[in-house]
């Protein structure tokens, strides 16, 4: 990928941007910069057509902002599998384990969150996403993912095992 492409990414999904302004920049100055990304954001989610700008968005997304957006890609139909992997995961699923239902949960974006992994879950199992080549490790990634048996007295959602297995592998 076009290294100034990448950086473009960078700073839509992981708010990059903000590092290469002055100190000096006035708050008015900086929200009119924020907003001027936030349209970029909107821009690219509207228009990406790249399996591979699709992938890096979600490897880079700050999660604190939400998933809003990477709903929106998670719909576009070049989105592949592993990216979709990707989200799932580090949307929380090894936490959410532990709870049978969206009712177990308080009202609210936690039960929200749930019921997103669910349907995220069906849609990769019933082989919603295209294998377009990328690479997703779930068990390398951070250490965010534990081994399927691994606190199974806890878990009340077995996630199913495919969805621990690596796509695509690479040697590096």
């Amino acid at each position: 990928m076009d290294p100034e492409r990448a950086q473009f990414i960078a700073d839509i999904a992981n708010d990059k941007w903000v590092d290469r302004v002055p100190k000096e920049t006035s708050q008015e100055e900086f929200d009119r910069l924020g907003e001027e990304w936030e349209r970029k954001c909107e821009d690219f989610l509207a228009t990406v057509d790249s399996p591979e700008d699709i992938h890096l968005f979600a490897k880079l997304w700050n999660w604190d902002t939400g998933y809003a957006e990477l709903k929106r890609l998670l719909e576009n139909p070049k989105c592949q599998y592993a990216t979709a992997l990707l989200v799932f995961w580090r949307a929380g699923a090894e936490h959410y384990q532990s709870y049978a239902s969206a009712d177990e949960l308080p009202e609210g974006d936690e039960r929200d969150t749930y019921a997103f992994l669910r349907e995220l879950e069906r849609k990769l199992l019933a082989g919603q996403f295209p294998n377009l080549g990328a690479s997703y490790a779930p068990k390398e990634d951070a250490g965010m993912v534990l081994p399927p048996s691994a606190g199974a007295s806890w878990k009340k959602w077995t996630i199913h095992e495919q969805l621990y297995e690596p796509v695509n592998p690479t040697d590096d």
